[in-house]
């Protein structure tokens, strides 16, 4: 058994029999201080049931979603929304949990906002969403082998990629990189936020020690990081206010559509939705270039 050095010990005089064991030595020096913690943590018990302070754990919560409930909230159903560029679609949730039409069918609505690398593809596969705001491109990986079961309900026209700055039109020169802060996404997956604009520095033999970038998570995360002065530049496909400063990168990419569950076309609750949307787009943004195909509803 290993013994515990003493300062009383150091005479080579002293008797073996004197020596502590490790575990004599613990109990002499740390049993009062563990009862006395012991005791001061029963009576915090104590005192909290007595004032009915609740110390159970926090529950688990999910942050990217959004839950509402509708009139008919004895239904089990809900309406899932998947949104992968963190728009205000909360807005577009809660005005289909006050319609109606919408609660005869459903007793929630769900937005669910996911970053491209979060998407599992197979939820898309197994329709687990009724709408879905995403890239093209994600619905055509699965069209070679799946038959998708959705139908874009909505077009756009390709936007440019472009380097976009508040105070003047930016420059692909290491003079005026220099110490300027770039805003990208934090998506490797993203065209217009990410490879682009990586591509063109590099291509034009930017010094990458000359500046800093900070990533993103949602693009409208990297436009107010724009409006607030928290980066110099940004790379983004998205609308130029009048304020804005600009040098295009690449012509024309596609942009994101809105796509719903081919069951649910011509239907009533298509045709609330497509009423949501644009009531919902056009308090965002007036000057939005999003055509919304007209729902004909069976009779």
């Amino acid at each position: 058994m290993a013994y515990i050095p003493s300062s009383e010990f150091n005479n080579n005089n002293h008797n073996p029999a004197d020596q502590m064991t490790s575990s004599e030595y613990l109990i002499r020096n740390y049993w009062p201080p563990c009862l006395l913690a012991l005791a001061i943590l029963l009576a915090t018990i104590y005192c909290s049931a007595q004032l009915g302070i609740n110390t159970s754990e926090l529950p688990i919560q999910n942050y990217s979603n959004h839950l509402c409930i509708t009139e008919n909230n004895s239904s089990e159903k809900t309406l899932r929304i998947l949104d992968v560029f963190r728009n205000d679609t909360h807005l577009l949730a809660d005005s289909l949990c006050q319609d109606p039409t919408i609660a005869k069918h459903y007793g929630k609505v769900e937005v669910v906002w996911l970053s491209r690398s979060g998407i599992d593809l197979r939820s898309i596969v197994n329709q687990r969403y009724q709408l879905l705001f995403i890239k093209p491109e994600y619905m055509q990986r699965i069209k070679p082998t799946e038959s998708i079961g959705y139908s874009a309900i909505s077009t756009t026209p390709p936007r440019p990629g472009r380097l976009i700055t508040l105070t003047e039109k930016p420059e692909l020169t290491n003079e005026y990189f220099t110490g300027k802060t770039l805003g990208l996404l934090d998506e490797p997956d993203s065209i217009s936020s990410f490879q682009i604009p990586k591509y063109a520095l590099k291509h034009a033999n930017i010094d990458p020690s000359l500046y800093t970038i900070k990533y993103f998570k949602y693009h409208s995360q990297l436009h107010a990081a724009l409006n607030n002065k928290k980066v110099d530049i940004i790379a983004s496909s998205g609308l130029l206010n009048p304020q804005h400063h600009s040098i295009e990168l690449f012509s024309s990419l596609p942009p994101p559509a809105w796509f719903l569950q081919e069951k649910l076309l011509n239907t009533d609750i298509h045709c609330k939705i497509i009423n949501g949307l644009k009531i919902n787009q056009t308090a965002r943004s007036k000057r939005s270039m999003i055509h919304y195909q007209e729902c004909q509803q069976n009779d």
